[in-house]
């Protein structure tokens, strides 16, 4: 018998290429950066959209001269609606700093920022951080938002910028 064989060759369907991966698509987060010079505390935020939580620790019984406050830092989530990363402090989720005796430096650059304040209790009891020497407090242009619950006996600058803001200070103490 005589068969014809198919003239036509049957194609074989074509793998696709891959596509090559050009980037993560890991959102980044915002690092802020904290440090102690002098006894003053500083925290420099950038262009992008900071969350800053301070948390006051409170010291252990002093037998020697007293170190200066300490504090716990924490990167908070962006208060961005579109990326909703956590912030990092100096590369880390949180840092711990003391020997602030000085004052209080913050400015958080430009972008949607938060900053709190305050030293949480065991019972859930909110009360004041107590903030040494002069304060000053720059939120930069955007959409800002402060919840302060401080003490200071000294003088607080709080500078909120331009940009739909709020200020939410409960319990506050200042003492001249």
């Amino acid at each position: 018998m005589w068969f014809r064989q198919n003239s036509r060759r049957r194609r074989r369907p074509q793998s696709y290429r891959p596509i090559e991966v050009l980037e993560s698509r890991v959102a980044l987060t915002a690092d802020v950066a904290v440090a102690v010079v002098e006894g003053v505390l500083t925290i420099q935020g950038g262009p992008e959209d900071n969350g800053v939580f301070i948390r006051q620790i409170a010291l252990a019984e002093q037998t020697t001269p007293w170190p200066g406050a300490r504090y716990q830092i924490f990167g908070t989530r962006s208060p961005s609606v579109f990326t909703r990363n956590f912030n990092t402090i100096n590369g880390q989720p949180s840092v711990i700093v003391d020997g602030v005796i000085n004052g209080v430096q913050i400015d958080l650059g430009d972008g949607n920022d938060e900053l709190a304040a305050s030293r949480p209790q065991p019972n859930g009891g909110r009360p004041n951080a107590n903030l040494l020497g002069l304060v000053t407090i720059n939120m930069g242009a955007g959409r800002d938002r402060a919840d302060l619950f401080i003490e200071n006996h000294r003088q607080i600058d709080l500078d909120l910028g331009t940009g739909a803001d709020r200020l939410t200070m409960g319990g506050c103490r200042l003492i001249r």
